[in-house]
């Protein structure tokens, strides 16, 4: 059912894309578009510019919760540990 209402959106979108202009407000001036329903915010349509700074800043929040919790560890043995992992069972 929520798949459903997704794609309906998304096609109800595609389908007037015309009525907003060549380009959307959240390209040209990186701003969100909010859209409402029943008079309240529903959804938000981001750049893709912003969507990936959004994305990278979520990143940087959680790894400065980690470090202020103390959850680090020291640079060349977590690389040690990764490249570990990623070497098992390989055969040089």
């Amino acid at each position: 059912m929520a798949q459903e209402i997704q794609t309906d959106i998304y096609n109800w979108i595609k389908a007037h894309m015309s009525h907003f202009g060549s380009r959307l407000i959240c390209h040209e001036e990186r701003k969100p578009v909010i859209v409402t329903m029943d008079g309240r915010e529903d959804t938000m349509i981001l750049g893709m510019q912003e969507k990936a700074e959004s994305e990278l800043l979520r990143m940087l929040s959680e790894a400065e919760e980690d470090v202020s919790r103390g959850h680090i560890a020291p640079m060349r043995e977590t690389f040690d540990e990764i490249r570990e992992s990623l070497c098992q069972g390989i055969e040089y």
